[in-house]
This record gives structure tokens, C-alpha cells and sequence, in this order.
């Protein structure tokens, strides 16, 4: 099972915080998320880790990985 974890605007747009998935095949980060329009997303704007890892929506991801997708905190 891959663990998400969505965090922010991002979980808003998702319509979930956390969720466990079975894949059997080829996923890439964003497959599961079911984010309509996801591709308009500016990765410029959010993080990606895979198990703490630094990684974007392309990444490939395995059973039993631990993905975390959040937005980019700024300010001033």
C-alpha cells in the first residue's frame, strides 16, 4: 500500500487528507492523487517527498512508499 499525505490547498483540491492505495503497476506520483487539471499545477508552488525524499508529481512510485505533497510556504 502507498501512503498519501496531502497538506493545505493541495488536500483541498483532492478532497482527501490521507489515503492508502494498492498499485500493481507503473504510478506516478500524481495517478492516485485524482486532481483534476493536475497538470496545470506549478510544481514551483508545492513540495514533493517520497519517503522524505525530494521528488515531483512524474515520480514513479512503489508499493509501500510514503508520499507527502505540500504547498510551498513563503512570506515575509
Amino acid at each position: 500500500m502507498v501512503k498519501i499525505k496531502l497538506i493545505g490547498w493541495i488536500a483541498d483540491l483532492a478532497k482527501f487528507k490521507e489515503k492508502e492505495v494498492k498499485i500493481n503497476s507503473f504510478t506516478r506520483v500524481k495517478d492516485p492523487l485524482n486532481i483534476e487539471k493536475i497538470d496545470e499545477i506549478d510544481e514551483e508552488r508545492i513540495i514533493v517527498l517520497i519517503n522524505g525524499k525530494s521528488a515531483t508529481l512524474e515520480t514513479e512510485v512503489k508499493d509501500s512508499d510514503q508520499i507527502v505533497v505540500m504547498p510551498v510556504i513563503g512570506g515575509g
